[in-house]
């Protein structure tokens, strides 16, 4: 399992990354929820059930700076 911290807006959040692509959003001791990468032809777009659009949206840029 890997593991890295990224930052949202000056919160510093774990990231989890499981074995099927789902990572898993860690903010101190508390699991705030999930987000899973979806591939298109067009490219990837990142879906979560547990966040808001809004979060989950500034979440997904800082993942993408993490991983370019």
């Amino acid at each position: 399992m890997v593991q890295y911290e990224i930052n949202v807006e000056g919160n510093i959040l774990t990231i989890r990354v499981q074995d099927n692509s789902t990572h898993v959003i860690i903010d101190g001791s508390n699991i705030i929820g999930q987000i899973y990468p979806v591939i298109y032809e067009t490219g990837i777009v990142w879906e979560t059930k547990d966040l808001s659009a809004t979060f989950a949206k500034k979440i997904t840029k800082a993942l993408e700076l993490h991983y370019t």
